[in-house]
């Protein structure tokens, strides 16, 4: 059954294709060709002020490129994040469009009873992947995967589940193969729409 997916590609780089945005591309084109409806997001791309200045106490208009992301958000069924791990945790300019996009009263509303209810995004669902320099069993059973968990409490939060995960580990000292294995895992992923 064809879905309607949103690829966020939030690899910061302007200068450089990197990694990310070759699995992205590898992504799309698949889910395409498999006849999914796909929208593309490229972080770097927009033009938005990524800190919320006043926390969610203020008022901060949105800017076009965060309007028309919350419109692809709320008309998608599927939302797929690749991005590296950096500092253990997602990069910046994806915490500040998390930020700008998932408010209160559109993702979550702000004095729900019951937290595990507060969500407004429910119904979808998502995958996240992650590149990451160290391998990735050093991740998950050393360090206990911090980034990838809090992202995906933060979706589960805002009602999107089930979240599903996928490394990509050791990309840094990898050889051609494996970036090769990545690529084709995220076009059997696109072909499924998962």
């Amino acid at each position: 059954m064809p879905k309607k997916i949103l690829v966020i590609m939030a690899h910061p780089a302007v200068s450089r294709k990197s990694f990310c945005e070759a699995l992205a591309e590898a992504y799309c084109d698949a889910a395409r060709k498999a006849g999914h409806a796909v929208e593309y997001i490229k972080l770097s791309d927009l033009k938005f002020d990524p800190l919320l200045h006043d926390g969610y106490t203020g008022h901060q208009p949105f800017e076009p490129d965060i309007r028309d992301a919350r419109g692809k958000l709320r008309h998608t069924e599927h939302i797929v994040f690749i991005y590296p791990l950096w500092l253990m945790m997602i990069p910046a300019l994806l915490k500040g469009f998390l930020e700008r996009t998932f408010t209160n009263d559109f993702a979550f509303q702000p004095k729900a009873k019951n937290p595990m209810g507060a969500g407004l995004l429910r119904g979808k669902t998502a995958r996240l992947v992650q590149t990451m320099g160290m391998p990735t069993f050093l991740y998950r059973l050393y360090f206990h995967a911090p980034g990838a968990k809090a992202l995906k409490a933060l979706l589960s939060f805002c009602g999107i589940v089930p979240v599903a995960i996928t490394y990509c580990g050791a990309i840094d000292d990898t050889h051609d193969a494996r970036r090769n294995n990545y690529l084709r895992q995220m076009e059997n992923l696109g072909t499924a729409g998962k």
